[in-house]
């Protein structure tokens, strides 16, 4: 490839870096979400006030859930020494520099050097896409998976070094991993097969020997937990949904819940490629690259016997871990077949397209709902203002003593940085869809000059796949069309319907009166799909509301 090439790839891989980064930034808010106020308030607050250094010890390597999270911890308090607090956003800074962290490992494992400017095209329109957005705004999240996930390449990339100093420091990264993550202890299998191959067999055995000792220390004391629950009978008896939900989570960058099939053959392309190449013996050549994808593959099958237990929800937060494999795959292709067909050269403009697109659609859809119930929560209980939307799960404690020490306070509450859009819209003439839309309006609320709609809609026979809902207001003289906040339902699969209609039908609308004439108007729920542009599936509820006079 020319090298002029090379440099326009590396210019727009830089171009789309960037934009992920101001996303992200954009979509940064520094309060507490769901893991956070344990994992990180509550150890916090143990470690600073534990008279002793032994009690110290315990906090930093005391089990949390069913991990130890020593990584995720030693940030928290890198953060408290260098700010003397408490910091959301410095967290989810943080994970996401670990991710450019990650990219670099990947983009070494590269050794076709013509084709050099498309993997990293392709690394990071894979990587730093929307659908990693999710969660790379979520504290926790970013410096524990991107945490475990960096720390991890970076112990097996030194001890497949042949460079001793290089080996021991991966002999302590290992280590760190091994405390920072219950999975951490797959980079185990992949660095003891690579240190045969390369014919390293005394320390094999040393490194067998010390991640054993620490494996052990993992587990004293170990306290087992409830989504560890599912026993060896069980993963026998699902061996089929087992290896289909391992399929899918590899491919979960593509995952759409009505198309989930995309997602099976991402995966299914991605191991016969390992295989594949194992049987051609490429790992002499790309030993990292087989030693990164045997950890992340030892790792998705971890998460598929979770999956049986938590759902599909509950592997989604982990696409950070996916998101690698398929683009070690690739790299492993451009790596060892030369004269490759001129459609290779045509991938970095699918990405492109894909990266564009998910990075719009999943660029944190709920984050405004997260960052509002939470003030809401915290203003109800503290302050006696905000509305009891949301509950914040016994950890009010955590909150209120880091306040007192000063180490943190929770952003102002201004329900104006919350208002929907507003415009007009003529439901008079427009066909009111009974048959095809569900709903629930959970609560109507009033709150000074605005008005709050909370609930849920999907659509019976259709995909709510690249769906977006609208709350209506209509009378004999006027009629409104509002946006809404997004909201994952998963705690609607009681209703025992397809998951592609309950992801992102919950919805929040803050209405500012003054921008509705005075009335009485009847609610309308309104769902769009993107690729119908100009149709709404619109449903008139029995609920209505009063705007009065100001």
């Amino acid at each position: 490839m020319k090298k002029s090439y090379n440099i326009i790839f590396g210019v727009l891989a830089v171009i789309f870096t960037a934009f992920y980064f101001i996303l992200v930034y954009k979509f940064t808010i520094n309060i507490p979400i769901v893991d956070d106020f344990s994992a990180i308030q509550d150890f916090l607050l143990k470690f600073v006030q534990s008279p002793s250094l032994k009690e110290k010890f315990d906090a930093i390597f005391s089990q949390f859930g069913v991990h130890r999270i020593l990584f995720a911890r030693l940030m928290v308090l890198f953060v408290y020494v260098f700010s003397g607090g408490i910091n959301y956003s410095a967290y989810i800074l943080i994970g996401n520099i670990l991710m450019l962290g990650m990219a670099f490992f990947m983009y070494r494992t590269v050794t076709n050097k013509k084709l050099a400017g498309i993997c990293l095209l392709l690394l990071v329109l894979v990587f730093f896409n929307g659908q990693n957005m999710e969660t790379s705004t979520w504290a926790m999240v970013g410096i524990a998976n991107a945490g475990i996930l960096f720390i991890a390449m970076a112990s097996m990339y030194c001890l497949l070094n042949t460079k001793k100093n290089l080996f021991y420091f991966g002999l302590i990264l290992s280590v760190a991993t091994i405390f920072s993550n219950g999975g951490g202890m797959f980079i185990i299998p992949p660095v003891a097969i690579g240190l045969y191959l390369q014919n390293r067999k005394k320390t094999m055995l040393s490194f067998l020997g010390i991640a054993m000792i620490f494996v052990f220390l993992f587990f004293c004391d170990y306290t087992k937990h409830e989504r560890i629950s599912i026993g060896l009978i069980d993963i026998i008896k699902n061996i089929p949904v087992l290896f289909s939900n391992f399929l899918i989570f590899i491919g979960l960058n593509f995952w759409i819940p009505s198309y989930k099939i995309l997602s099976f053959l991402a995966g299914l392309f991605c191991i016969s490629v390992y295989i594949g190449g194992i049987r051609k013996k490429w790992y002499k050549n790309d030993l990292l690259i087989y030693a990164f994808l045997t950890f992340y593959f030892l790792s998705a099958i971890a998460a598929s016997i979770s999956w049986l237990s938590t759902g599909v929800e509950g592997a989604l937060r982990y696409r950070i871990y996916c998101s690698p494999i398929i683009i070690l795959t690739l790299f492993l292709i451009i790596n060892n077949i030369r004269n490759l067909p001129g459609y290779i050269y045509m991938l970095p403009l699918f990405f492109i397209v894909f990266n564009l697109f998910s990075t719009f659609l999943y660029a944190q859809k709920e984050q405004k709902k997260m960052e509002w119930k939470m003030k809401s929560a915290y203003n109800w209980h503290y302050k006696g203002t905000g509305l009891a939307t949301f509950s914040v799960s016994g950890e009010e404690n955590h909150l209120r003593e880091v306040e007192k020490l000063g180490w943190y306070h929770m952003p102002e509450y201004n329900l104006s940085n919350y208002a929907s859009t507003i415009s007009s819209y003529d439901y008079h003439s427009t066909p009111n869809n009974t048959e095809d839309v569900s709903y629930q309006i959970e609560s109507i609320t009033e709150s000074g000059d605005y008005l709050l709609i909370e609930g849920w809609g999907f659509l019976n026979n259709k995909s709510m796949n690249f769906s977006n809902i609208f709350i209506g207001l209509t009378n004999q003289e006027q009629s409104y069309i509002v946006s809404t906040f997004a909201e994952k339902r998963y705690d609607l699969k009681t209703l025992d319907i397809p998951l592609d209609r309950i992801e992102n039908c919950g919805f929040f609308a803050v209405i500012d009166k003054k921008s509705i004439a005075p009335g009485t108007y009847q609610i309308v729920i309104s769902i769009k799909r993107t690729f119908e542009f100009n149709r709404y599936y619109n449903e008139k509820t029995k609920e209505n509301i009063i705007i009065p006079e100001a």
